[in-house]
């Protein structure tokens, strides 16, 4: 991974622990389709494809993502 990359990562998995901290047993995401780079990051640390969660969002254009937390994660 680049070091952008690698911060990246680090970031989301302290934003996991807060999370974690405060109870989530989840966390679901969006990012824009042709943000291959977050999409492909994401991916990395663990986030799946998750519906839509947002009405009158459009597939086409969005990617919405979502990670489970828990005693592996981050």
């Amino acid at each position: 991974m680049t070091p952008a990359a690698t911060e990246s990562a680090g970031t989301s998995s302290n934003l996991e622990l807060h999370a974690v901290g405060r109870g989530a047993t989840r966390i679901v995401l969006e990012t824009g389709r042709r943000s291959t780079a977050a999409i492909a990051l994401y991916q990395r640390v663990g986030y799946l494809p998750y519906p839509s969660y947002v009405v009158g969002r459009d597939p086409r254009v969005n990617r919405a993502m979502t990670k489970p937390l828990g005693s592996s994660s981050p």
